[in-house]
């Protein structure tokens, strides 16, 4: 998957050859790695300099991706106009984004039952049709044990296989 979006330009390493599989991803570079997803040029970005949350920048590298997602309803800050670009991304923030993203492509994607997690308990209210649709789509599973574990960090592996699989269901 790393390699896939690497041969692609949607992620990059971390310097000196590395990935870093293990660490893990903020909010801004996954959002950066959704708008990689979408295909489209750079230079749709020019229309989105202008940050609308205040600890966005407009001068940081991801302002313009961050205001991408946020003007197409991919994105939502955390609160308080707040984005919390740096923060570490859980892994229901990452899918209620990747599902926010499939809506806003209207891409329709084929659904099947599927078995529920055994920790759909612990899924926020606000994630819980988005984490429960990219699982019936098969771009996101659960851990060996059958859990979602909803509120952790996402890893910079595990962002990189719901991004590639997404982009890879497409294909079929």
């Amino acid at each position: 998957y790393i390699t896939y979006l690497a041969a692609r330009n949607i992620i990059v390493g971390v310097g000196y050859g590395k990935f870093t599989p293990e660490a893990q991803v903020t909010r801004a570079q996954f959002t950066k790695m959704v708008f990689g997803a979408s295909g489209l040029d750079n230079s749709v970005l020019e229309g989105y300099k202008v940050s609308d949350f205040e600890d966005v920048s407009s001068n940081t590298w991801y302002a313009s991706y961050v205001m991408w997602a946020s003007k197409n309803g991919i994105a939502n800050g955390v609160g308080d106009n707040k984005f919390d670009p740096d923060a570490s991304i859980t892994r229901e923030q990452m899918t209620v984004m990747l599902h926010n993203f499939i809506k806003f492509s209207e891409v329709k994607l084929v659904s099947h039952s599927v078995e529920e997690f055994k920790d759909n308990e612990l899924i926020s209210s606000w994630a819980f049709d988005a984490v429960n649709y990219i699982n019936s789509v098969s771009i996101i599973d659960g851990k060996g044990d059958g859990t979602f574990d909803p509120a952790k960090p996402a890893t910079r592996a595990e962002a990189a296989k719901v991004v590639a699989t997404f982009i890879q269901s497409l294909l079929k």
